[in-house]
């Protein structure tokens, strides 16, 4: 269904008002790995991150050493450890999940478990300068990881909002069978 020009107005407008709501009070790297889920659910993942159907992610996945966000163990059996990081706090905090999903990356390959191959992830929200954006994304590619970037938290929880609003008011004025 193609939505038409009243849907998007009204879309806009409730937009526009969770992101009023929100302040400064943006969301935090849960809320990121949150979306990230609900996405892999969705089947809408970045291309560069290679996801299946088949594969598995588990969250908070402890180490001897630190706890990684998302360790993906892919059905050709690969791996992608991913670290979450906010890009509010800074581009420095963005690209220390280098060193993080590193560090992660590591003690899965020493844990023997027939690992082939683990790929490390920094998964990272905007920290609203294009220009610091552009280079974090060339840092970590570089440094040899999958860099997932998504604008801002604050304006992905605020657009997932705008869509509940959306969908709870729809609920209501859909008929009862």
């Amino acid at each position: 269904m193609k939505p038409d020009a009243a849907s998007i107005s009204e879309y806009s407008t409730l937009l526009a008002e969770q992101m009023r709501r929100a302040g400064d009070a943006g969301g935090v790297e849960k809320d990121l790995v949150r979306i990230f889920c609900a996405q892999f659910a969705a089947g809408k993942i970045d291309p560069a991150l290679p996801l299946g159907a088949a594969d598995t992610l588990v969250f908070e996945m402890s180490f001897r050493v630190g706890r990684a966000d998302i360790v993906v163990f892919h059905a050709d059996g690969s791996a992608t450890v991913i670290e979450a990081k906010d890009g509010a706090n800074g581009a420095t905090h963005v690209v220390a999940g280098i060193g993080q999903a590193t560090l992660y990356a590591a003690q899965l390959g020493m844990s023997r478990a027939g690992i082939r191959k683990i790929r490390k992830c920094v998964m990272w929200s905007s920290t609203g300068d294009l220009a610091k954006d552009a280079l974090i994304d060339h840092v970590i590619e570089e440094a040899g990881c999958i860099s997932l970037s998504y604008p801002t938290i604050r304006l992905l929880v605020a657009c997932e909002r705008a869509t509940l609003t959306l969908f709870a008011a729809a609920a209501e004025m859909a008929p009862t069978p």
